[in-house]
């Protein structure tokens, strides 16, 4: 099947199965990770606790099939496309790669230049280099956890709206689902008002460009190597704070000052109005590119 028909196919579904879908979706996904998180609530092998950071990336390994298990169900019970279409998965491995490998520089060049852009305004204080960072955990737990981002808002509620209620608002309601499922973050030393401004900056800085890569190829691929490399960049080489998420073992130890106008504070400078307007400029790219109808 031509990629022109791969994007025809992703429309005309009625709007009310359209959300039965997501729902069903959804309901599945967060059942399977409740039974996960009891099974090692009950069971609480001790293995685990050895490996360190790579049981995170076990956990983020179990949630990328917990997600092809729900996409399954929702297709199963909402017969639509073929799951690895739903998920944005349906691309061979050479392109799958080159999607990758370009997202990744693109996201490594953006993020650098945020973080030289705060560094230079007074938002971003280089500290010290960390002994022992812990690049290859954190570079897999990354790579992992934006695949299934990319799957879940992307790949999967993304094109299942775009069936039922046409490109434009799919566009939009993805990117503000994305932002806005960050307010389950924890996030110590921030209050509501300042989780919903986070929310609301990546709604616009990280949905809106992401949504637009995946347009490019309608694959997930070239999203996932943008999505990696930003959180990978900005939170172990660079040490500022992932959406609110500060980590240990990282390359580079720095201080953030406080306001959307300095570094973000404990919010990271996701949550700052350079990264917004660099967000925006991304996203602008992007959609220049994909006005030439140019693929990755």
């Amino acid at each position: 099947m031509s990629r022109l028909d791969s994007q025809i196919d992703n429309r005309g579904m009625r709007p009310g199965r359209a959300l039965g879908s997501v729902l069903i979706f959804i309901i599945s996904f967060l059942l399977l990770l409740f039974c996960v998180d009891r099974f090692f609530s009950v069971f609480d092998p001790v293995w685990l606790d050895g490996i360190g950071l790579y049981r995170k990336v076990l956990t983020a390994g179990l949630v990328f099939l917990v997600c092809l298990v729900s996409a399954l169900v929702s297709r199963l019970l909402c017969p639509g496309l073929s799951a690895a279409r739903d998920l944005g998965l349906e691309e061979d491995l050479p392109r799958a790669l080159k999607g990758i490998g370009s997202g990744f520089l693109t996201g490594a060049v953006f993020v650098t230049a945020i973080i030289s852009s705060l560094f230079l305004a007074g938002g971003y204080e280089f500290i010290a280099m960390a002994k022992a960072p812990d690049l290859v955990p954190y570079l897999l737990l990354y790579f992992v956890s934006a695949i299934n981002e990319e799957m879940v808002f992307r790949g999967f509620l993304f094109q299942a709206l775009e069936r039922g209620f046409g490109l434009r608002i799919a566009f939009v309601f993805a990117s503000v689902l994305f932002g806005f499922a960050h307010m389950m973050n924890y996030i110590e030393g921030a209050d509501f008002s300042q989780r919903i401004l986070l929310s609301a900056f990546l709604s616009v800085e990280a949905g809106f460009p992401m949504t637009m890569a995946f347009l490019l190829t309608r694959s997930i691929w070239f999203a996932v190597g943008i999505h990696c490399a930003w959180n990978f960049f900005e939170g172990v080489i660079y040490g500022a704070n992932v959406s609110g998420h500060s980590l240990d073992g990282v390359l580079v130890e720095a201080r953030l000052t406080e306001g959307i106008w300095g570094g973000g504070g404990v919010l990271g400078p996701e949550a700052t109005v350079v990264n917004l307007v660099f967000g925006l400029l991304l996203f602008y790219l992007l959609w220049k590119l994909k006005g030439k109808k140019s693929l990755i």
